[in-house]
């Protein structure tokens, strides 16, 4: 109601206002000499031409926002670089490890190779021990080489790999087989 009350109030000074003039007849020189002059043209001065602010504003704003802009591009790619030069020395690291790695790997297999070797050199040394026999009977002495010899040359086979000896003493024989082939050569 506040509101209501100072609306009225205008409009009352304003009757008030139109209702004392019409009351009170106007001299009209006295409204002459009361009115101000008009304004001469060459007095009046044009007002600058308005500059559009928001324009103003916007430029420096985008400016900003393109220098944040650039300016955190410039932290990413320094970042990305950091990271590359990283993983670039990280790689180095593990292909020297690597490659330390196969050395060693290299090394265990030659030094297993070698005592894998030298164990089957011992065992065939073992199980090929040189042995001689020799058979004596009625006052001759026979190597057992020789007879083994003699057998594979009468049998014609220069790379058996089966002999089976049976000497006879009293027959003076030597009985054979030889790859699966039977013969006999005398002592």
């Amino acid at each position: 109601m506040a509101e209501k009350k100072t609306a009225e109030k205008p409009k009352a000074t304003v009757k008030q206002a139109v209702l004392n003039k019409e009351a009170a007849p106007a001299k009209p020189e006295a409204v002459k000499a009361a009115a101000p002059a008009p304004a001469k043209p060459a007095e009046v001065k044009e007002a600058a031409p308005v500059k559009p602010v928001a324009a103003k504003e916007e430029a420096p704003a985008k400016e900003t926002l393109t220098a944040q802009v650039k300016a955190e591009k410039e932290k990413v790619e320094k970042k990305a670089a950091e990271v590359k030069k990283t993983v670039a020395k990280a790689e180095k690291k593990v292909e020297k490890k690597v490659e330390k790695n196969i050395k060693t790997v290299k090394k265990a297999a030659e030094k297993a190779n070698k005592t894998v070797v030298k164990k089957a050199e011992t065992a065939i040394k073992k199980a090929t021990a040189k042995t001689e026999i020799h058979v004596q009977y009625a006052g001759k002495d026979v190597n057992l080489e020789d007879i083994k010899a003699g057998a594979v040359a009468a049998s014609g086979k220069k790379n058996a790999t089966k002999v089976e000896l049976y000497i006879k003493p009293e027959e003076n024989k030597v009985f054979f087989v030889i790859d699966g082939e039977a013969g006999s050569i005398d002592l």
